[in-house]
């Protein structure tokens, strides 16, 4: 007979570790550059279709997301899915949040950016 579904809300708690600043840091697979990643069934067992965990975790609690919006990491930690520190951003605003934090790839000079988004 088989077993009823792990409730997904419940997959997702069981797979992190909560640290002092409230990241629910995954614990499971993580892609090249730390984001965590995770196998949904779509139906039959062997339909499935592989996702970033902060995005599946965003859709759990908060609902979908929109075409042609990013998920976004208020506490900038890449492996964090709790939902509280997830919000919906353009990939404009990604890039400039990522600028406005001092990140980007090592030797990566931008000029600042400013709220218009224009190069200053």
């Amino acid at each position: 007979m088989p077993t009823k579904p792990m409730d997904q809300r419940e997959r997702i708690t069981r797979a992190v570790s909560v640290d002092g600043r409230g990241c629910w840091n995954w614990l499971l697979s993580k892609d090249r550059i730390g984001y965590g990643r995770v196998k949904i069934q779509q139906g039959t067992r062997d339909k499935f279709r592989m996702s970033s965990a902060h995005r599946y975790a965003y859709e759990l609690w908060k609902g979908a997301i929109p075409d042609g919006l990013c998920v976004l990491h208020l506490c900038d930690n890449r492996g964090c899915c709790n939902p509280d520190h997830l919000w919906l951003g353009t990939q404009k605003e990604n890039i400039q949040d990522m600028h406005k934090k001092g990140r980007g790839p090592k030797g990566y000079k931008r000029a600042a950016i400013d709220a218009a988004g224009r190069a200053g």
